[in-house]
């Protein structure tokens, strides 16, 4: 746990870095963060609080709130990358500590993709035309990149965000594949075999489970290229139906320790198939015309005149958390160290 600790803490300096090159050549690029507001609040790009009702809305006051509360409690609350750190901590109290240190560190890295993804469309905006609209692209998940190579062609950036988004994806891997092997051996394979065999064929087998998990991963990572939309919407969508039921579960136990395992296990199995099912839905149905203007009088191509926002604003955040929404734990990862540091001396 203190090796995964203490790369996690790089890895995270790593990516704020890298998200903060962005923002600042980008904006020095514009002509100062004044311009870039402006720009984005004269595009109608900056709307705090839209409070449609409508389901198909994007990014809304309910889907936000209601929607983030219930992610970012599953997140914290009961999964396994987040309870390891909890449990690698002396008392319950200090894990408590270390929940409210990460505070800092999300915010921090939320707001810092953010505003990438304001400084980006204000550079685009004075263009009066976008890699995507142009063509000059060929979907919105690479929009980012070839951001960093038009405004960071500074030798030596472009590899400081190439070293972002692995690290950005290196720290949720290291991360997520100890918890799942864990869990796998502690509550699947031990029960079965554990009295049957020895300390090293028991090294081996988690060793050969990390190995399965990892080629899993790779695996879904081809599979997620042929999404139509970008990676972090459907990143959000799987991991929100995973993560709905299993908080579901934990309230149950709760606040109902009379229920049974079997409604347990029906009420789980049914509350993943049907948000997986609505879901993987999405993506074969039309367009819902959540789109706004976008300058195109210098794109060669006259007859396009509009770019979705959300594809340009969520691929920002994409870039840097490829493969994971968890890879805010680095922060629980940094705040759990430090605790410890303070518990030794």
């Amino acid at each position: 746990m203190k090796a995964v600790v203490w790369t996690d803490v790089f890895q995270a300096v790593v990516m704020i870095a890298g998200i903060l090159a962005i923002v600042i050549q980008g904006a020095m690029k514009v002509g100062g963060m004044n311009t870039v507001w402006r720009i984005n609040e004269d595009w109608h790009r900056i709307e705090f609080w839209d409070a449609n009702f409508n389901p198909t809305t994007p990014h809304s006051i309910w889907s936000l709130v209601v929607g983030g509360s219930i992610g970012w409690m599953a997140m914290y609350g009961c999964n396994q990358a987040s309870v390891q750190r909890y449990c690698a901590v002396p008392s319950l109290t200090k894990a408590k500590y270390a929940v409210l240190l990460n505070i800092g560190g999300v915010i921090l890295l939320v707001l810092s993709t953010c505003l990438a993804g304001v400084v980006m469309f204000a550079y685009y905006a004075q263009q009066g035309c976008d890699p995507l609209t142009s063509k000059k692209v060929a979907n919105a998940n690479q929009l980012i990149p070839y951001f960093v190579m038009e405004v960071l062609g500074y030798p030596g950036l472009p590899g400081l965000f190439v070293s972002c988004l692995f690290s950005g994806a290196l720290s949720t891997m290291s991360s997520c594949l100890n918890a799942l092997a864990a869990v796998t051996w502690e509550d699947i394979l031990k029960p079965a075999i554990g009295h049957k065999v020895s300390e090293r064929v028991k090294t081996w087998i988690s060793k050969g489970l990390v190995l399965v998990y990892g080629a899993a991963g790779v695996g879904f990572a081809f599979i997620a290229q042929t999404f139509g939309g970008t990676v972090l919407q459907a990143s959000l969508s799987f991991t929100g139906a995973a993560l709905g039921p299993l908080l579901g579960i934990f309230l149950l136990g709760g606040f109902f320790p009379w229920a049974n395992w079997q409604g347990c296990v029906v009420g789980g199995i049914l509350g993943l198939a049907f948000p997986l099912w609505i879901s993987i839905g999405a993506y074969g149905l039309p367009s819902s015309g959540y789109k706004l203007d976008f300058p195109t009088a210098n794109c060669s191509s006259a007859n396009v005149t509009m770019v979705t926002t959300t594809a340009m604003m969520t691929t920002t955040t994409k870039a840097v958390t490829e493969l994971s929404s968890p890879v805010l734990v680095v922060f629980a990862d940094i705040a759990v160290f430090l605790i410890e540091e303070r518990q030794c001396k």
